[in-house]
């Protein structure tokens, strides 16, 4: 089984290459209203996708909610928001890296987008892997909005990051 911070590692690759896409894109098809997802636009998915790793590292440290940090506002051009998000990245993985028990018992509140409450209670494990998957799933979104501008977006698989391969005919 990879290591949590090797997991991580994957992510960020692929995130990366996901960067390399958006950078293309112009400001009108980058804030451009599909017809899927919750967020619409690829500004607010990678915006709430950013905000949720910032919430869910926070969570896991046991560290209160505290407001929006990743927001269409705050970061309205992909530039500002990709950097900002790199800048992220290494507390990140020093609190993955430090984290010696992912089993531990994770409980908290939080506040959804429409304004209902809930309790959550699971494991810190549980809460990274959630940040993980919740990744993914918002990745594939950008990727599908990047498609239907004619981009060929494609190739974010885990294995094309985690394993090495070579072609043999």
């Amino acid at each position: 089984m990879e290591t949590p911070l090797r997991q991580y590692e994957m992510h960020t690759k692929a995130r990366e290459k996901l960067f390399g896409w958006l950078a293309e894109v112009s400001q009108d098809d980058y804030t451009k209203q599909f017809p899927f997802g919750y967020m619409k636009t690829m500004r607010a998915t990678l915006a709430h996708t950013a905000q949720a790793e910032w919430a869910y590292t926070r969570r896991m440290r046991g560290e209160p909610p505290a407001e929006q940090f990743f927001t269409e506002e705050r970061f309205p051009a992909f530039p500002a928001l990709r950097d900002a998000w790199r800048e992220m990245v290494p507390k990140t993985e020093a609190f993955i890296a430090a984290e010696k028990n992912w089993n531990r018992p994770l409980e908290f509140e939080f506040t959804a987008a429409d304004g209902r409450t809930w309790h959550s209670k699971g494991t810190a494990g549980g809460q990274l892997m959630q940040m993980y998957y919740h990744e993914v799933h918002h990745r594939a979104q950008i990727m599908s909005m990047l498609r239907m501008l004619g981009m060929a977006a494609q190739n974010l698989d885990y294995s094309a990051f985690a394993f090495e391969r070579w072609e043999v005919k």
